[in-house]
């Protein structure tokens, strides 16, 4: 109920804001506001890290220990400040040295304060100690307070540029309180734990990065990909495209989540059976989510002219492809959450890592052929091998794991 919550506040947010940047601002200028956003968010996980694993993991262990828990958080709070510095660096560098980037320079050093944000963020935290409620909260309160921003300070065309600006300020604000939340109630101390605990952190999580940035770059670097070949008006279509397409794919992740505890359950009394109850509710999940989107295909007229009344056809002859990108993400839940029961995360990692270069290099061959059509040529092709890293890992790789010969 509460992932519930905040994935609400997460798919809504966006199409209000997006409705509201092309009723004011128009196609073009959502287009130079998202890819900007999705650079920052590729370079954000930096300053994640391993935060989400290896200290989420330390915090449940340590949950009754306020001491632990005050050197956990700080360690991972210190740890940040030269991931930080380091990003910033490499993110001047981009901005100078990228022509794309470099002639909209305002635009991205005010989108900067957007991975600013994400060096507060303390979900790994509360996570780690199963408050979801507050998980949940803060998110909507984040959301809520970003969006309210730009209903009332969004009013002429050239204040795109502070949208990503708007994010980073409202969302750090809200993780500011969090972490406030967290200091009370928690009892904890902020103390600087030595450069010895800050190396060996950066150190013992440094293999998630590349886990992580080639995870985001699957989702982020299509947007950015069509700014750059084919220029921001199409960048802004796709982006309203991909709002609907995340919205969908928000469905699949929190089937994911909603199944594995039950998942992991049954395997460990018996692979069959943990087997036969994932192949099944997957069966159901993907029947139901094909449903979802018929019903929204039929009605494609009422949803998105509400966006783009204008270029309505260009979107609507592409929603087919959206369809089968998110009905192949559907297909690789079982093999994940298999993968995922056994420890097998290396598989996991190494098909994504592909992936990232895979999504890179065939859309901009196919943006380059088949123009805007192609960056959804490309996103089917990434879906088509992600799902045959699955299987191949669990059917052939590791037979004993199989879910299609679940005889054990």
């Amino acid at each position: 109920m509460q992932y519930g919550i905040g994935h609400a506040f997460s798919i809504l947010v966006p199409l209000l804001v997006a409705k509201t940047i092309i009723d004011i601002c128009g196609e073009e200028f959502l287009g130079k506001q998202s890819v900007a956003l999705s650079i920052c968010f590729i370079l954000s996980i930096v300053i994640d890290y391993g935060s989400f694993v290896n200290p989420l993991k330390k915090v449940s262990i340590n949950r009754n220990d306020s001491l632990e828990l005050s050197e956990i958080f700080s360690q991972v709070l210190f740890a940040r400040i030269p991931l930080l510095l380091v990003t910033f660096i490499v993110f001047v560098l981009l901005v100078f040295l990228v022509p794309f980037l470099c002639e909209n320079k305002v635009l991205y050093f005010l989108s900067f304060f957007i991975v600013i944000s994400q060096f507060f963020n303390p979900f790994y935290f509360l996570q780690g100690l199963e408050n979801f409620k507050a998980v949940a909260f803060f998110t909507g309160m984040s959301k809520l307070v970003y969006a309210l921003s730009i209903f009332l300070f969004l009013s002429d065309p050239n204040d795109y540029l502070y949208v990503n600006f708007i994010f980073g300020i409202t969302h750090s604000l809200v993780y500011i309180i969090a972490i406030l939340f967290i200091i009370k109630t928690y009892n904890l101390k902020i103390i600087f734990p030595g450069f010895e605990s800050v190396k060996s952190y950066l150190k013992e999580d440094f293999h998630l990065l590349g886990n992580n940035f080639s995870l985001v770059s699957v989702a982020h670097s299509p947007i950015i990909l069509v700014g750059f070949l084919l220029g921001d008006f199409y960048a802004g279509l796709y982006k309203v495209l991909d709002i609907f397409l995340s919205l969908f794919r928000n469905y699949n992740h929190l089937f994911f989540h909603s199944i594995f505890p039950r998942t992991c359950f049954l395997l460990k009394e018996s692979h069959r059976k943990g087997t036969r109850f994932i192949l099944k509710y997957s069966l159901i999940s993907s029947i139901v989510l094909l449903s979802i989107f018929l019903v929204f295909y039929l009605n494609r007229e009422f949803f998105l002219s509400y966006f783009v009344e204008d270029n309505y056809e260009i979107i609507s002859s592409l929603l087919k492809f959206i369809a089968i990108i998110v009905f192949l993400g559907s297909l690789n839940i079982p093999f994940q959450q298999v993968l995922f029961y056994y420890d097998l995360k290396k598989y996991y990692v190494s098909i994504y890592l592909l992936a990232s270069i895979i999504t890179i290099v065939f859309n901009y061959i196919f943006i380059t052929f088949f123009n805007f059509d192609g960056v959804f040529f490309g996103g089917i092709l990434t879906e088509l091998f992600i799902l045959f890293g699955f299987v191949y890992s669990t059917e052939f790789m590791n037979k004993n794991i199989s879910l299609l010969k679940n005889e054990n």
